[in-house]
C-alpha cells in the first residue's frame, strides 16, 4: 500500500484507497466490501480493481492478508519473537545488545562462507543479458535500486517496474536473450505475486532468484538461484542482502566495469 501512494497522484482513487486502507490498518479485517467502499467514498466495483491490482485475488483475500497481520503483527511485521521485541521498551540497551549479536553471528557467517563465484556468476549474467528486469516488493526495492543506480554508472541499465500492473506488463515482454531477476529476502514476493512469479518463469529469458532465504520453496521456478546465506536469520532484517548487494555491484565495478 505504501508503494501505491509513492506512485500514484495525491486524491486519485488509487492513493485515496490505498490511504484509507492504511489508517485502518487491522480494522480492516473487520469490515466488508460495502463497509470499505464506504468509509472511502468510492464504489465496490472500485474497491474490487484496486485489491485485484494491489495483487490479491479479491477482497476476502486482502481482508484475510489484514486479519493475519492483525494475529502476529509485531513478531511478523519485525520478524523477531515478540519476546525479545518487547525489550525495546521495557529493557532497551538488552535488545541492542542482543540484536547486536544477531547481527554480527549473522555477519561473520556471510563473511566466512560467502561463495564468490556465486556473486560473480550473477554479475557475469547482468553483464552479457541484452535487458535485465528486476522484479521485487517492499524492502527489497531498495536493494533493486542500489544495483539500478550502481550499474548506470557502467552504461548498464535495469529495468525496475514499480507497480504490480506494470510488473505483470514487463514480465508478458520479457524475451529471449533478457535476464529476470526476483529479489525476495525473505520470501514473501515469491509466494505472494506467485501470478507474476508464474509468467516470469515461463518466460524465454533467463530467470532468477536472489535472496537471503535459501529455504524459499519456490526456488525450482528459476533457472539460477543466488542465496547469499547458507541459513535464513529474519531477525536482523534484510542487512545481510543489503551487504551482498554491496559488494555485488562493487565486484562488478571492479572486474566488469572497466571493460564496458
Amino acid at each position: 500500500m505504501l508503494q501505491i501512494l509513492q506512485t500514484n497522484t495525491i486524491n486519485s482513487t488509487p492513493w485515496t484507497l490505498a490511504d484509507c486502507i492504511l489508517r485502518l490498518g487491522p480494522r480492516l479485517a473487520k469490515m466488508s466490501i460495502t463497509e470499505l467502499a464506504q468509509q472511502c467514498n468510492v464504489s465496490e466495483p472500485t474497491v474490487s480493481r484496486f485489491v485485484v491490482a494491489a495483487g490479491f485475488r479479491n477482497y476476502t483475500d486482502m481482508r484475510d492478508s489484514a486479519r493475519k497481520e492483525k494475529l502476529a503483527l509485531k513478531s511478523s511485521g519485525f520478524h523477531i519473537p515478540e519476546t525479545k521485541l518487547s525489550l525495546v521498551k521495557n529493557e532497551p540497551r538488552e535488545y541492542l545488545n542482543f540484536f547486536g549479536r544477531e547481527l554480527n553471528r549473522t555477519m561473520t557467517d556471510f563473511i566466512n562462507n560467502a561463495d564468490i563465484s556465486l556473486f560473480d556468476q550473477l554479475a557475469q549474467a547482468i553483464h552479457h543479458a541484452s535487458r535485465v528486469f528486476i522484479f521485487c516488493f517492499s524492502s527489497s526495492r531498495l536493494i533493486a535500486n542500489i544495483i539500478q543506480t550502481d550499474l548506470a554508472r557502467y552504461g548498464k541499465i535495469i529495468y525496475v517496474p514499480s507497480t504490480s500492473d506494470e510488473q505483470v506488463i514487463e514480465a508478458k515482454q520479457l524475451r529471449q536473450g533478457d535476464l529476470a531477476i526476483a529479489i525476495s529476502t525473505y520470501g514473501y514476493f515469491v509466494s505472494k505475486f506467485s501470478a507474476t512469479i508464474d509468467i516470469i518463469s515461463n518466460s524465454p529469458a533467463d530467470t532468477a532468484l536472489f535472496t537471503q532465504n535459501p529455504g524459499i520453496p519456490e526456488t525450482y521456478l528459476f533457472k539460477s538461484v543466488y542465496a547469499v546465506t547458507k541459513t535464513n536469520n529474519p531477525i536482523t532484517g534484510s542487512y545481510i542482502l543489503l551487504l551482498a548487494t554491496e559488494f555485488l555491484v562493487r565486484r562488478y565495478a571492479e572486474t566488469i566495469g572497466d571493460d564496458c
